[in-house]
């Protein structure tokens, strides 16, 4: 059982992980249900919603503002030495705040996925005695729910900024938003690696502290290491900057961090199952 938003109860569904009435994917099916539901009736969802809204309708915003912004601080003379912000910025600028504000929330999101679940006694509770295949069933469907919702987030704030960036700037073209809705992919795909790693270290702790910190933490610190070139061109440190160049140009696109952050959350996401397999719930 687990107490609703509003108040009450709401019964999990009897198809946990490892029921022998049920197979494998119908098992997963009805986990991946409950925690989508979880996420729309709990403060996950606006919480999201929220951040996700700010990051879009903010970033062409303040892309649009900057030179008059730098014109009554530094004076016109500095404000006229940037060229005239065009969509482009708008999507840069984008990356730059999705980066800070909605991956901040979605590893949050994700850190209490597993950790906080284990350390109020539910995941024990539900999973006590089911075997690897129980907890296997588990682990993927957080893992897909977690990742469904940072897919979600990052659509309607990355729609949210096209229409906002095609109210301001004049001019905006098919190829221009065809380059944004590129540059949020990589962006999806970089952040997808963060929660993963979040996700792994969650199912190694009892507290969703540790794991909140961890991916904080790396997605801070990646910005700083993808300065370094060989990083940048392969290993998934590069997807932001890449993101953010290619909101100019398709000639930024490099397929190294593709290729590897598309491997690095294949091991991310196994790395999690193991690590749950082999802990004390």
């Amino acid at each position: 059982m687990s107490e609703r938003p509003g108040g009450g109860s709401e019964e999990r569904p009897r198809g946990r992980p490892g029921g022998r009435r049920h197979g494998f994917l119908r098992a997963f099916a009805e986990l991946l249900r409950f925690e989508l539901a979880g996420v729309r009736r709990t403060w996950r969802g606006p919480v999201l919603l929220g951040a996700a809204l700010v990051t879009g309708v903010g970033s062409p915003v303040v892309a649009w503002l900057v030179p008059d912004l730098l014109a009554s601080t530094l004076g016109q003379a500095a404000a006229g030495a940037l060229p005239v912000p065009v969509v482009a910025d708008a999507w840069a600028q984008w990356v730059k705040n999705a980066s800070s504000l909605l991956l901040v929330v979605l590893v949050v999101v994700a850190a209490s996925a597993i950790a906080g679940e284990r350390g109020n006694g539910v995941a024990p509770a539900e999973l006590a005695g089911q075997g690897p295949r129980g907890r296997d069933v588990y682990v993927l469907a957080k893992t897909t729910a977690v990742g469904l919702s940072a897919l979600a987030a990052a659509m309607v704030s990355a729609l949210a900024c096209a229409a906002v960036a095609a109210a301001l700037f004049e001019g905006v073209t098919g190829a221009d938003l065809a380059r944004g809705a590129a540059a949020a992919g990589l962006w999806c795909l970089g952040a997808l690696v963060a929660l993963g790693l979040t996700l792994l270290v969650s199912a190694c702790s009892r507290a969703a502290v540790l794991p909140a910190a961890v991916g904080v933490v790396f997605s801070l610190l990646s910005q700083l290491l993808a300065l370094w070139g060989p990083l940048a061109r392969w290993s998934p440190l590069g997807l932001v900057p890449v993101a953010s160049s290619l909101a100019s140009s398709w000639d930024a696109l490099v397929w190294g961090p593709v290729w590897t952050g598309g491997a690095a959350l294949v091991l991310l996401v196994a790395g999690t199952v193991v690590a749950l397999r082999r802990a004390e719930l």
